[in-house]
């Protein structure tokens, strides 16, 4: 990301991952190092303020009189004065987080202080199809350099576990907590404060193991819920739609949805395409056999995630297309180890 950010062909970079995944700790870290050689502006767009005028730059643009905000070019303007006096010398560097709740004439003030040399940029997304088009043309012709930020592997999560607990994690209390939580930092996080403080995960003989079934508190459900509050209707529905069923043939959900709506949650990490299970009596891949996080269906893997040009394919060409989709995350199993359920309206969380 820090080369991203320095490369004089570029403008900047585009950070995109899901909800929780770490990418504002991620950034947090990268823009340690450019400190003392930039002027860090943050940016950060909400549900609120998308809805005003200005609304993620509100902060910057009280100091400018009030009269050009009237007109884009003389905010733009008073924008560009008031950032070189406040970096005094400095490069300015933007932190724009939540790039998908910018308004309108934030994005294009970002966007034109970037272009015109003024700025660099660090634009955080959950996913690219709900970023604003202009961050997507940037993107589109090489202007800013995409990263893509993944869930933990087992091995990851494993490591995270021990430097939050600061002591090593029995194997098989890492291998569950990340199962429960698809690798999530976030909920990662949550799920051992969780058992800390419930007793169930606990040090016994320098290694800490749990000592029993996992407790639910209900602070991850409200997670989930206020997640799932920021989908459509339409994106929803399909998620739930997973959350009872575990995976459904592409073509039924196809069907039944938008393929659009099924491209977005795709690009957010919320689905995964899986590949079309093998004709009955035939030999299953070895990269299909065994236990995935939950046990007994194959775990996510970054490979299976179809791109960009294969979903565009599903929406206009259903007919051909024998994949199956399975809900990604948040993938919250019960206590017992069963199949995800959905309760009160938070798929795959546990009723709060």
């Amino acid at each position: 990301m820090a080369a991203a950010l320095r490369d004089p062909a570029r403008l900047g970079a585009l950070l995109v991952g899901g909800a929780g995944i770490g990418k504002t700790a991620l950034a947090v870290e990268a823009l340690q190092g450019f400190a003392a050689t930039h002027h860090v502006v943050h940016v950060r767009g909400s549900a609120v303020s998308s809805k005003v005028p200005y609304g993620a730059l509100g902060y910057l643009l009280s100091e400018l009189p009030e009269r050009t905000l009237n007109h884009p070019v003389m905010a733009f303007q008073g924008l560009s004065r008031l950032l070189k006096e406040q970096a005094a010398g400095r490069g300015v560097l933007l932190q724009v987080d939540n790039a998908h709740e910018l308004d309108p004439l934030s994005v294009a003030a970002v966007v034109q202080l970037a272009l015109s040399g003024q700025a660099r940029l660090l634009v955080l997304a959950r996913e690219l199809a709900g970023a604003a088009e202009d961050f997507v043309q940037l993107w589109s012709e090489g202007q800013l350099e995409r990263l893509d930020l993944a869930p933990f592997t087992q091995a990851e999560a494993e490591a995270f576990g021990e430097q939050l607990l600061g002591g090593p994690l029995s194997r098989s209390a890492a291998a569950e907590l990340w199962g429960q939580t698809g690798g999530s930092p976030l909920y990662l996080r949550l799920l051992i404060r969780e058992q800390c403080d419930a007793g169930t995960l606990v040090l016994q003989d320098g290694v800490w193991d749990l000592a029993g079934p996992m407790v639910r508190s209900g602070e991850i459900a409200d997670v989930v819920h206020a997640q799932l509050a920021r989908l459509q209707p339409g994106e929803r529905r399909i998620v739930e739609l997973l959350a009872f069923a575990g995976e459904l043939p592409l073509e039924v959900l196809l069907r039944l949805s938008d393929p659009y709506e099924l491209d977005r949650l795709e690009e957010g990490g919320h689905l995964l395409i899986l590949p079309a299970a093998p004709p009955r009596g035939a030999a299953e891949p070895a990269a299909d056999r065994g236990g995935g996080p939950g046990g007994g269906s194959p775990g996510p893997q970054p490979g299976a995630v179809g791109g960009a040009g294969r979903r565009r394919k599903c929406g206009r060409d259903s007919g051909r297309n024998t994949g199956r989709f399975r809900r990604l995350e948040p993938r919250l199993r019960g206590p017992a180890g069963g199949r995800d359920r959905a309760g009160g309206g938070a798929a795959g969380a546990e009723p709060a």
